[in-house]
């Protein structure tokens, strides 16, 4: 008996509208994700990766549209279900570590606070239970002293931190499926290697599937 796949995208195009003209950009694209599964997507620059993995969060950019083809989240078709009932699943049930760590966090505010945002939103317990949640993910993800580091703003953080605080805001609801969009194009090569083996390693501890989106 095969298992229900975690994500299952069907034959599935994308078109961004430019002034009057829509210009499809993916082209019937299918692959499966299964539950603690690893799967890359991989192609050079301006193919699609990130359009397709943006789909599957339902964060196309305010002029694309999903011209054909089904999204299923456990066998649920997600394709076209409104803004707010994406954000019902989106970091509880799958979650985005973006490509760009420098404009991906708020500049005027802590990381403990961005951190903390998203337990309170999705109400995982009180002040108290999300400041030492905030503290045990920081420490998890290698961003020590903890306590200091929530303290901090994301200026005073190198590109490889705030990588690091960026997969700890996506692991912090324990989704069922992480979406890494090129997590570490912009990192020195030593530091990617270490943001991999921690998506992997939290992968192997909370059985986690991956979709890596990489042009390498």
């Amino acid at each position: 008996m095969t298992s229900t796949p975690l994500l299952q995208v069907d034959d599935l195009a994308i078109a961004y509208k430019t002034g009057e003209r829509e210009q499809r950009v993916v082209h019937g694209v299918s692959f499966s994700v299964q539950p603690g599964e690893v799967v890359a997507l991989v192609g050079e620059s301006g193919s699609g990766k990130t359009t397709t993995a943006q789909a599957t969060l339902g964060l196309l950019a305010g002029n694309g549209r999903v011209e054909s083809g089904t999204i299923r989240l456990n066998g649920t078709d997600i394709t076209r279900w409104s803004q707010k009932r994406l954000d019902s699943i989106r970091g509880a049930v799958v979650s985005l570590i973006p490509q760009d760590p420098g404009s991906s966090l708020n500049p005027v505010r802590t990381i403990g606070s961005q951190l903390a945002e998203v337990l309170q939103i999705h109400k995982r317990g009180d002040r108290k239970a999300i400041h030492a949640r905030v503290i045990e993910l920081l420490e998890r993800v290698g961003l020590t002293p903890a306590e200091m580091r929530a303290r901090q703003y994301p200026h005073e953080l190198s590109g490889g931190m705030k990588q690091r605080v960026l997969i700890a805001i996506a692991v912090a609801l324990k989704p069922a499926l992480i979406v890494a969009d090129e997590p570490t194009s912009a990192l020195d090569v030593t530091v990617q290697r270490r943001i991999l083996d921690l998506i992997d390693e939290l992968r192997r501890e909370s059985g986690t599937a991956v979709l890596l989106v990489t042009h390498d």
